[in-house]
């Protein structure tokens, strides 16, 4: 690294704390340290479960059944 180098970032993979790799053809720094650290970082978020959508379906109809029980008590009330 010359003096005119600004200082790498570090790993953006969680648990590494090692400077980026730098590209030697374009002199950009890569997002990780390694491909090692890519690779486990894009397999932690592929194992990460995604939110279910019928769970975000009931969430609605719940939401839902409980907006128009309030609307109905409302109107009564008045």
């Amino acid at each position: 690294m010359s003096m005119m180098d600004p200082m790498p970032e570090m790993c953006t993979r969680e648990c590494c704390a090692r400077p980026c790799a730098k590209n030697p053809r374009t002199g950009e720094y890569h997002k990780f340290c390694s491909l090692r650290c890519s690779r486990m970082h894009k397999q932690r978020l592929d194992d990460e479960p995604l939110p279910s959508k019928e769970h975000s379906f009931a969430f609605f109809i719940v939401l839902y059944a409980k907006l128009s029980k309030s609307g109905t008590r409302k109107e009564r009330d008045n």
